[in-house]
């Protein structure tokens, strides 16, 4: 199963018709690259991955430095050899898509904590998800993917990828064409995704990957409670502000 998963992820990406789907992670990309025939869908080109606990776990640490300096190096060599490349990306305000991320990797990120900070299960804790959330999540990736991945991929300044007020925002480069959309207004971009394309039959998304339907969608929804009550938590407040997600202080 394995091989015929990177087999069919290496046939799109030597694909004439390529289209890039590259993104942070939870942000609803699923559902677009369910709706392509030939996207490619990747987070990471340069081994900064939304949930390295589940790397690392996955796939050991040095198999995970491996693909860092082989795999990604040879990805994007290949990607670049295009004379014209697509990419569709979205941003998602960090209030949501932080606890997502955190929820779908959750076994992985819990195990981390527990290890490193020498948790004892046995212990009464009913605080212990918003605190493994607290020491190991990566609050402020979505600013980190944008600086580390998509601006040092593409070339593109970061601040001309951010939305502003925006739902969308479309920037030619180079080789590069971006689309950038924001989750909350998915089915709003929706037009101007097919026309950024040219498909116009793409009229409608699938709906996949969503955390309500998943094994955790229970435990998720008293994480979302307990995380709504506390000031305390970090939201990546810079990518929030430059995205419209909040107010300049």
């Amino acid at each position: 199963m394995k091989m015929q998963n990177y087999s069919k992820r290496l046939n799109r990406l030597l694909n004439e018709q390529f289209i890039m789907v590259y993104t942070m992670g939870k942000v609803g990309s699923t559902s677009v690259e369910d709706c392509l025939k030939n996207a490619y869908h990747t987070h990471t080109l340069y081994g900064c991955p939304p949930s390295p606990q589940f790397h690392i776990q996955k796939y050991g640490k040095l198999w995970f430095l491996l693909r860092r300096y082989t795999i990604y190096p040879l990805k994007r060599a290949m990607i670049r050899t295009r004379r014209r490349v697509k990419i569709i990306t979205f941003y998602r305000d960090p209030k949501d898509r932080n606890p997502s991320m955190f929820m779908q990797d959750l076994p992985f990120f819990l195990s981390s904590y527990i290890c490193d900070y020498g948790i004892s299960t046995r212990e009464e804790n009913p605080e212990l998800l918003l605190s493994a959330y607290k020491q190991t999540f990566p609050h402020d990736y979505p600013a980190m993917w944008v600086h580390k991945e998509l601006a040092r991929f593409t070339g593109i300044a970061p601040k001309d990828l951010m939305l502003g007020n925006g739902n969308y925002h479309i920037i030619h480069q180079g080789r590069y064409s971006v689309f950038i959309g924001r989750t909350e207004a998915l089915f709003e971009c929706l037009p101007h995704l097919a026309e950024f394309l040219d498909m116009p039959q793409l009229t409608e998304l699938a709906h996949s990957n969503r955390s309500t339907a998943k094994w955790y969608a229970p435990i998720y929804k008293n994480f979302i409670y307990a995380l709504r009550a506390d000031p305390n938590i970090e939201y990546a407040e810079e990518f929030r502000i430059v995205n419209g997600y909040a107010d300049v202080p």
